[in-house]
C-alpha cells in the first residue's frame, strides 16, 4: 500500500488500522526518524520489545526468538537497501500476529525491490518522506505552533525556517523547546525576540566557546569551534552570537549598580553550572566597549549575509576570521 504523509499521520495518530509492516524512506531523514518514533510510541506497550537491527541481521530469526516475558516485538531495520529485500520479505512472512516491522531507508527509485514489496504486500505500507519545499515547511511550522496553543507574530514560521535546519526532526525538537519554554506563560505569544532567545540559549552550550574565542581573540580556538557548527544555519549562528553579546553587555552595565550575582540573576532564562561560570568570567575579563563594537559588527555581518551573492558560509567564516585577527 502506498501512503502519503497526511494520510499516514492520520492513521498513526488514530491508532486504528496501523499496518504491521512499514517502509519509511526518502530524502528527509529527519521525517523518517520522526514517523518511525511516532509508530513505536503509538503501538508499544509493556509487553512489547523494541529491537533495532541493521540489514545484516537475520531478521526472520529475530521474530522467532521470544523470551519468557517479551511476547511481542517491534523490529526496526535501519539503513535498508534493495540488497536486503529478500531477507525483509522473509521477515514479513514470519512476523507474529502482534509484531511490527519498520524498515527505514534513504532515497529509493520507483522500481526499487523494497518499494515494490511494501507497496504491493497486503499487510505492508510504503511512505516516501520527500524533502518539503520552503512553503510546505513554513505551513507545517505554522500548523504545529497553533496546535500547541501558541500565538505568534506572522513572520515567526518563516523566521524559524531561516534560523534552523530544514530537517523535520530538528524542527520538531525546536518546536518542543518553544512549547516547554512557554508552558508556564499566561500569554503564550512567540515574538521574534523571544524566538531568538529560546533557540540561541538552547544551543549556547555548544556555541559559547565559539563566541568567547571571538571576544578574546583566540584564533585557533575559533577555527576549531567553527568547524563544529556545520549543521547550523549561518543566520542562526550570527543571531545567537548577537544574543550572547547583548546578555554579556547587559550584565556588564549593571555591575557597578547591583554586583555580579544580582546582575546574573536578571538573565532570562538563567544560566547554570559551567555555562554560568564561563559567562561570569567573560563578563569580568572582557571590555564592554569592545563588546559593543563586536555587536555592531555582528549586526553588519547579518546584513551582509542577507544581501551578498557570495556563498554564505564562506562569507560568514571570512568575516569572523577577520574579527579574530583584529
Amino acid at each position: 500500500m502506498i501512503l502519503y504523509r497526511d494520510k499516514a499521520l492520520n492513521i498513526i495518530n488514530s491508532g486504528k488500522n496501523i499496518s504491521k509492516c512499514w517502509l519509511i524512506f526518502g530524502a528527509d531523514e529527519g521525517e523518517v526518524r520522526v514517523l518511525t518514533q511516532k509508530i513505536i510510541d503509538k503501538v508499544k506497550s509493556d509487553d512489547y520489545e523494541v529491537e533495532k537491527v541493521n540489514t545484516d541481521a537475520n531478521i526472520s530469526q529475530i521474530f522467532l526468538e521470544r523470551s519468557l516475558f517479551q511476547t511481542n516485538k517491534i523490529v526496526v531495520v535501519e539503513d535498508a537497501s534493495d540488497a536486503s529485500a529478500k531477507a525483509i520479505e522473509n521477515a514479513i512472512e514470519s512476523i507474529g500476529q502482534n509484531d511490527y516491522l519498520i524498515v527505514c531507508g534513504g532515497e529509493l527509485k520507483k522500481n526499487s525491490k523494497l518499494r515494490t514489496l511494501f507497496e504491493t504486500h497486503e499487510i505492508a505500507a510504503a511512505l516516501n518522506c520527500y524533502k518539503l519545499d520552503s512553503h510546505a515547511i513554513i505551513a507545517g511550522i505554522d500548523k504545529d505552533l497553533r496546535a500547541n496553543g501558541i500565538r505568534f507574530e506572522k513572520d515567526i514560521p518563516h523566521m524559524m525556517l531561516n534560523l534552523i535546519s530544514t530537517d523535520s526532526k530538528v524542527i520538531q525538537n525546536e518546536i518542543q523547546k518553544i512549547v516547554l519554554f512557554l508552558s508556564d506563560s499566561l500569554d503564550k505569544k512567540l515574538t521574534s525576540e523571544l524566538l531568538i532567545e529560546i533557540l540561541s540559549v538552547n544551543s549556547e552550550a555548544s556555541l559559547d566557546k565559539l563566541f568567547i574565542s571571538i571576544i578574546f581573540n583566540k584564533q585557533k580556538e575559533f577555527v576549531d569551534e567553527f568547524k563544529k557548527t556545520s549543521q547550523l544555519s549561518d543566520i542562526f549562528i550570527i543571531r545567537a552570537y548577537q544574543n550572547f553579546l547583548v546578555r554579556i553587555i547587559s550584565v556588564q552595565n549593571q555591575l557597578w549598580k547591583i554586583g555580579i550575582e544580582n546582575a546574573m540573576n536578571t538573565l532570562k532564562p538563567p544560566l547554570f553550572g559551567k555555562q554560568r561560570s564561563d559567562f561570569i568570567d567573560t563578563v569580568q575579563k572582557s571590555d564592554v566597549k569592545n563588546n559593543i563594537r563586536l555587536l555592531n559588527a555582528a549586526i553588519q555581518i547579518e546584513c551582509d549575509l542577507k544581501t551578498s551573492s557570495i556563498t554564505e558560509t564562506l562569507l560568514f567564516q571570512n568575516i569572523l576570521e577577520q574579527l579574530c585577527k583584529r
